[in-house]
């Protein structure tokens, strides 16, 4: 066949010989080769989106889900830039996606010519690989497009995860074989070669022996845990962060309102710190572990650690179970009442709360609306206060439900896009998505994709602006709050849902909730729900919840 369209079918077969098996598509006329590329060749689930910002973080959700490498395809010039975001959350949170973007040959780079940008190596530090297909079409040059096809995917997931960039400049004529029959070759899946890890070391088995107060500490994984339990002992704590999916292993499943509420929690960090996962959610635990003189492990199949607790952390290269595994085969003899100091301060959070009058409010609507979550559900949260307001209302929250979050840039773009792909590549599941007003509203081109998953409910948290600036000290008190930092708006969110087809439910009160999550349950359709409640109000709320110390 046309020997252009075959070095650009070449690359897909390249890419399904590694494992890919979606791509998001985003319209373009530069890129036509390329996406006739991909929907012709039939092997690869393939879907469409007008935005590539919503598109990029799209392909994001569906990679958290399948835990494997996804493509996200564009045309040159802005509509590459735009991809950006959801890149730099792929980098930090150590996902493995994919950027297919066609380009303008490069003699034709700065002559003014439409849609036509620097965009080798466009990504810089945070890609893990840049790689650029010939531009010549003259010659049968189908391994070099293999080649970098298979050096990309390889890039994606060499050791820690994260985005790479293939880049294909495209020479006009584009369309030539539109009416031809394709023909792809056949490019065999590789061996894998398994790989070697360490073994616990002596240092760190000495320092669980001799530790009086050891913190087993969990940030966010989305990965599958295959430990159902954690022996527990008497010096050793266990916490697992809101998006660690671990919550079922933790000693103390309201840590978080313990750190806020708790004047004596310097008394509660470590001397030995062992960690899971990657960044932790919580402001608390991290001043005041940095503050602390501890010494850090962390265990991780990679070896790679950001040093978030300014520790100097010793990297063990092992897969989370198998130190698990080791774990509950110890036995320990430590004196220390660690455990249990921190088991006491737990239940006087737990009194103090139950013992409190919460009046309707986003901090109390969210309690309500956790503790009505389908088992096994699988929660999404938008970044700002609805993750915090969520972490600090764990203790309601079903071990059984698992918590995605952005927390690798912890941007408020993309939070709808990216719960809208994982919800595609999990049908036979039941995906909530709890976002602020102002995180819905930003990420409205979500909806611009031809099939909205039918097993997602989408929660809005409606104050009318930026809640989360009428909490925080300092910009609660900027004379320019209103309107520059809260911003409200006025925009209907029944509207919103009838022009994008979704089910809509509005909620005022606590009653309201639980009648809107008990229908909108039964159903099967893409939900809208709208929680209303007052911002000033809420501010009021949080902090007299933040004064209560135990």
């Amino acid at each position: 066949m046309n020997r252009f369209q075959y070095h650009i079918n070449s690359v897909v077969a390249a890419l399904y010989s590694k494992g890919l098996r979606h791509a998001v598509l985003c319209p373009g006329s530069r890129n036509a080769p390329i996406i006739m590329a991909f929907a012709r060749f039939g092997k690869i689930t393939c879907h469409s989106a007008i935005d590539e910002r919503a598109a990029g973080f799209i392909a994001l959700g569906i990679a958290k889900q399948t835990q494997t490498p996804v493509a996200v395809v564009c045309t040159s010039g802005s509509a590459l830039a735009n991809i950006y975001p959801a890149v730099l959350e792929a980098f930090y949170m150590q996902v493995p996606l994919l950027v297919i973007s066609a380009d303008r040959p490069s003699d034709m780079i700065d002559r003014w010519d439409g849609q036509t940008i620097h965009q080798v190596n466009l990504f810089g530090l945070h890609s893990k690989g840049s790689f650029t297909t010939p531009e010549t079409s003259e010659l049968d040059l189908s391994d070099a497009f293999v080649s970098a096809a298979i050096d990309t995917y390889n890039a994606a997931i060499d050791k820690v995860n994260g985005p790479a960039h293939l880049n294909m400049p495209l020479r006009e004529p584009l369309y030539e074989a539109v009416m031809e029959k394709f023909v792809y070759p056949d490019i065999p899946a590789p061996i894998k070669s398994d790989s070697t890890f360490d073994k616990v070391p002596e240092d760190l088995i000495k320092a669980l022996h001799s530790s009086s107060k050891v913190m087993m500490l969990f940030g966010a994984d989305y990965s599958e845990s295959t430990i159902q339990h954690l022996s527990q002992h008497q010096h050793i704590v266990v916490l697992s962060d809101l998006m660690s999916n671990r919550r079922h292993l933790q000693s103390i499943t309201n840590w978080e309102a313990v750190l806020l509420q708790s004047e004596t929690s310097d008394a509660l960090m470590p001397e030995l710190l062992i960690t899971f996962g990657k960044m932790v959610l919580n402001k608390s635990i991290k001043v005041l572990l940095r503050q602390q003189n501890i010494q850090h492990w962390h265990i991780d199949e990679s070896g790679y650690c950001a040093d978030t607790f300014f520790s100097s952390p010793k990297t063990v290269s092992m897969k989370q179970a198998d130190f698990l595994n080791w774990f509950n085969q110890q036995s320990y003899s430590v004196a220390s009442d660690f455990l249990n100091r921190w088991l006491l301060t737990s239940d006087k959070q737990f009194q103090l709360h139950q013992s409190g009058n919460w009046s309707y409010g986003e901090l109390s609507a969210v309690s309500a609306l956790l503790k009505q979550l389908p088992d096994k559900a699988v929660l999404h949260v938008s970044n700002s206060m609805s993750v915090r307001n969520a972490a600090y209302m764990a203790s309601t929250l079903s071990p059984s439900v698992k918590v995605y979050c952005n927390r690798g840039v912890s941007g408020i773009d993309g939070c709808t896009s990216t719960a809208i792909g994982m919800a595609i590549a999990d049908p036979d599941n039941r995906h909530v998505l709890i976002s602020g007003d102002v995180a819905f509203l930003y990420d409205i081109n979500a909806f611009l994709i031809q099939k909205l998953p039918a097993n997602l409910m989408i929660v809005v948290m409606n104050n009318g602006g930026g809640g989360i600036f009428k909490i925080l000290d300092g910009p609660s008190e900027m004379p320019e709050l209103d309107p520059y930092v809260f911003t409200p708006q006025n925009y209907q969110l029944a509207d919103l849902a009838k022009s994008y087809g979704l089910n809509f439910y509005q909620a005022n009160n606590f009653t309201e909730i639980e009648k809107c999550l008990s229908e909108a349950n039964q159903q099967r359709t893409c939900t809208l729900i709208e929680i209303v409640t007052d911002a000033d109000n809420n501010s009021k709320q949080f902090k007299q919840y933040k004064s209560n110390k135990i």
